[in-house]
């Protein structure tokens, strides 16, 4: 019985180490936010990557690149893909050989994760 409890407090204190070290590593890793009018940098903004998600970050892209559209327009994006309206204003595409999401024509917004081996703060 000692003998398990022995193996348990190992585990325990390797599965501690490992979450203080994936934490570490996070930590240096940020999600880039990036907006473009042409080749001109509109915004940027530096986020801790355990910030948001990918859904969420889908979502504040949409935000973002709908502050540059009419009413109308919001509308058409809104809707179904199958409508005969649907305008794909608010599509997010992304790029999976290099981690990078973008919106947008002009202006538009891209997001990617950064990779940071030094300590940094974020925007």
């Amino acid at each position: 019985m000692s003998m398990n409890f022995g193996q348990n407090r190992g585990t325990s204190q390797l599965i501690n180490l490992f979450l203080e070290l994936r934490e570490l590593a996070m930590s240096k890793r940020f999600w880039i936010i990036r907006g473009y009018d042409g080749l001109c940098k509109i915004y940027e903004r530096r986020l801790p990557l355990g910030c948001l998600s990918e859904k969420e970050i889908t979502a504040m892209m949409q935000r973002l690149a709908s502050r540059h559209l009419t009413e109308n327009e919001i509308v058409n994006a809104s809707l179904r893909k199958n409508a005969k309206a649907h305008a794909p204003f608010l599509n997010v595409r992304r790029d999976n050989m290099k981690s990078q999401f973008s919106i947008g024509q002009n202006p538009h917004y891209i997001v990617f994760i950064e990779k940071s081996w030094y300590k940094t703060q974020s925007v």
